[in-house]
């Protein structure tokens, strides 16, 4: 039987120090040393993209995995299905207990308002991930400080007490102009749905085209004022230092990881 071990996000505070000294494929490297069971989570959009092909470039290969809500668009399955096949990712994905229709004939019609869609939201993207702990300790993410917003002050690694793993994002700090490269790159696999006046993309009921004079965000919940964010990632909210439990043979391998890690970042000095 697997021992576990509690994990608090203090513990990562000296990691994370020494990861922001350190390249992605660096990054990736230490995440697969420690982490046995690792996967890329992405909702199809541009940023996940790129991360998938970084991930392809340093020869790591994963379950690509996300919530698949239902009423996601035909172009952004096409691009996950077509990453996957691309560069041999396995797909893997964790679907709410009812469908839309379903949803809405005990509900109603919940994205109307702010509370229907937190609910909503809650429903469709957030609960299919609760189990997710049982097939991973680390989820791989693409959210860049570039951003902006609270995006700004994403952590290279965090702990997720929703889900239950560790997140790791290997491109918090790549520059907007290196990103914007990657993008510009023609074999890098982008949603058709970006160059449709889409910048942000999420489910059909809730995501609009983009004028060239709003924000980029402008088209989520564009009908409901101050919703910003779906609450699938913790870093997008203010919270509590928080704690997880993992296996102790992970945990281990986590702590025991720093002296290398700063031995390493020395070395290179």
């Amino acid at each position: 039987m697997t021992e576990f071990t509690t994990l608090f996000e203090d513990d990562l505070r000296s990691i994370n120090q020494t990861l922001e000294r350190k390249t992605i494929q660096e990054i990736l490297d230490w995440t697969f040393s420690v982490f046995p069971r690792v996967a890329l989570l992405t909702s199809g959009q541009k940023a996940g993209s790129v991360l998938a092909k970084i991930l392809f470039q340093a020869g790591k290969q994963m379950d690509l995995v996300f919530a698949d809500t239902g009423v996601l668009f035909p172009e952004t399955l096409e691009t996950m299905e077509k990453i996957c096949r691309t560069y041999s990712f396995s797909l893997k994905r964790y679907a709410p207990q009812l469908t839309m229709s379903e949803q809405t004939q005990k509900y109603g019609v919940l994205y109307l308002d702010r509370a229907g869609q937190e609910h909503c939201c809650h429903m469709r993207k957030v609960e299919p991930l609760f189990g997710i702990h049982s097939d991973y300790e680390v989820l791989l993410g693409p959210l860049r400080r570039g951003e902006g917003g609270r995006r700004s002050r994403v952590p290279i690694i965090s702990l997720d007490a929703t889900f239950k793993v560790a997140r790791i994002n290997p491109i918090a700090m790549i520059s907007n102009e290196r990103y914007q490269k990657y993008l510009e790159e023609p074999d890098t696999i982008i949603n058709p749905l970006h160059a449709q006046g889409y910048p942000t993309i999420g489910c059909t009921r809730c995501t609009t085209p983009v004028r060239g004079d709003e924000p980029q965000r402008a088209g989520r919940w564009r009908h409901l004022a101050g919703v910003d964010y779906c609450g699938i990632n913790p870093s997008d909210f203010a919270r509590k230092k928080v704690s997880i439990d993992l296996p102790t043979a992970v945990v281990q391998r986590l702590h025991n990881s720093l002296a290398k890690l700063e031995e390493d970042t020395h070395d290179h000095s």
